[in-house]
């Protein structure tokens, strides 16, 4: 038998954006096929979490992680009755700060952006990623939270 060549050219992509952030989370979240892993300290922005909903009523797996403070309230329990979610409490000092989002775990985004209604005001950052080494290490993050914090 002939032996089957097997692709080692990994796909790499990797940009940043520094305005329009919102509409690059939108159309990160649009191209989801199977599971949305969420992971951002602030989530209040009404306009994402409908983007979400979207792609849950077409058969998309989501699973969010946020802090369980007082600032995210207002979309809190509608987080929790739509997804999958789990809250970090804040640890003294220590708050859960991370803002990242992981796509059918092929494509991360990540950055200084919490999405909130306040962020588009904020001069912020956002880094997208198809490479498989570096999304690998968020999900592995992500999961490691889940853990922590169930």
């Amino acid at each position: 038998p002939k032996l089957i060549e097997i692709e080692t050219n990994e796909e790499k992509e990797h940009d940043v954006v520094f305005d329009e952030i919102k509409n690059i989370i939108i159309q990160g979240i649009r191209g989801a096929k199977y599971t949305i892993w969420v992971a951002v300290a602030w989530f209040t922005d009404r306009t994402i979490y409908d983007e979400l909903l979207l792609r849950k009523k077409e058969g998309v797996n989501i699973r969010v992680i946020t802090s369980d403070e007082e600032t995210n309230r207002y979309l809190i329990k509608d987080l929790e009755e739509q997804f999958e979610v789990v809250k970090i409490k804040l640890n003294g000092n220590n708050r859960f700060h991370d803002k990242f989002c992981i796509i059918d775990l092929e494509y991360v985004m990540h950055g200084s952006y919490n999405w909130s209604k306040n962020a588009t005001s904020n001069d912020e950052t956002w880094a997208t990623a198809i490479d498989k080494d570096f999304v690998r290490k968020f999900a592995d993050e992500f999961i490691n939270l889940i853990n922590e914090n169930k």
